[in-house]
């Protein structure tokens, strides 16, 4: 496993508290894309074969483009945000997406749309869960029956594309 520090390009060491939403998003929206892809990409050539990519929230998005770029195995996207910017990538690798039905991320029609865009992709809906419901660190919004639930499915389709 490897965790691509993606903020570094930007600053060095930075480690942003889960609570720290503004930091977060300023840090996501000040990085670039192909970046981040050459910094994911780094990883996948590091690890080898067989490779899965999984990304939360901005993490989510760029786990789509990593499907469409990459050697990967296979990609999961955990409430994946930006979904309008990768409605035209062609992806290659088996994908799977996790989006509670209350993210304000990701609304019902955004996930339609995603749907028709890719019929390929297995996308799994929470009732009454929010954006990040798996983050136990924001408990606020944490919703230990959707986390739990996502983390056997998540498994599932990983031990399916990359096999032990």
């Amino acid at each position: 496993m490897a965790v691509p520090a993606l903020f570094d390009r930007r600053e060095r060491g930075l480690v942003i508290p889960f609570e720290d939403i503004e930091t977060a998003r300023s840090a996501m929206l000040k990085t670039d894309l192909d970046g981040a892809i050459a910094d994911i990409s780094a990883a996948v050539e590091r690890l080898g074969a067989p490779c899965g990519v999984m990304g939360f929230c901005w993490g989510g998005h760029l786990a789509f483009h990593a499907a469409a770029n990459l050697p990967v195995a296979c990609a999961q996207s955990i409430y994946g945000t930006k979904l309008d910017g990768v409605m035209g990538l062609e992806i290659a690798a088996p994908m799977q997406g996790h989006w509670g039905t209350e993210d304000t991320h990701a609304p019902g029609e955004v996930l339609k749309r995603l749907e028709r865009a890719f019929p390929a992709i297995e996308i799994l809906t929470y009732e009454g869960a929010g954006h990040a419901f798996a983050n136990r660190w924001r408990p606020a919004v944490y919703d230990a029956d959707a986390a739990e639930l996502m983390s056997v499915r998540a498994k599932a389709f990983l031990e399916a594309h990359m096999p032990l």
